[in-house]
């Protein structure tokens, strides 16, 4: 009897430690896709001056690289939500994922001033099927403190998407040269 409780309580910490090993990949998961997806709307903020000198263009020129994104995010975000209510929420976060993967590249490899802001704005429309749809995928997955607990995951990664885009200014003159060199392999 005893050798039978011991291994019921084997099997049920082995069980136990595989879910909290579900639970650390969860929560990677949903730092990482907030920090994902905010990067992209911040990326071209520490650029602005490399922006201005590659297509000898006007701080207000290139700072519509950062409204045509915020722009994108204003039009779509109130329309996402339908979407997740419409094919899941999961569904729409992967597919927008993948989705964005298309502006972010033609965006880093645009010739002109205008196309990089086109793709800029692309990535906007497409941005809140990841953040917005994630919020309610969150909130309806993990119910009572675990909710509040996964949303503060996902908060910190979005927050460190603003931060690594603040901080990257100090970077923007060793980035300079290795865009400037895909820029000139590319076209």
């Amino acid at each position: 009897m005893i050798v039978a409780q011991e291994g019921a309580a084997g099997i049920a910490a082995e069980e136990l430690s595989r879910q909290k090993a579900a639970q650390r990949v969860q929560r990677a998961i949903v730092a990482l896709t907030g920090f994902c997806a905010f990067l992209d709307l911040y990326a071209t903020q520490p650029l602005l001056p490399l922006l201005m000198r590659l297509f000898h263009a006007t701080e207000a020129h290139v700072s519509l690289t950062v409204s045509a994104a915020t722009v994108g995010v204003a039009i779509s975000a109130p329309f996402v939500g339908l979407l997740g209510d419409r094919f899941g929420r999961k569904p729409v976060i992967v597919v927008s994922l993948f989705a964005l993967t298309i502006p972010t590249a033609l965006a880093a490899t645009s010739g002109s001033l205008t196309s990089l802001i086109v793709w800029r704005f692309l990535q906007g429309l497409i941005m809140p099927g990841i953040f917005a749809v994630m919020m309610a995928y969150v909130s309806e997955e993990w119910e009572g403190r675990g909710a509040g607990s996964m949303m503060a995951t996902y908060v910190t990664g979005s927050v460190l998407a603003a931060l690594s885009a603040v901080f990257s200014r100090g970077l923007s003159p060793s980035i300079s040269s290795g865009v400037i060199l895909l820029r000139r392999w590319a076209f």
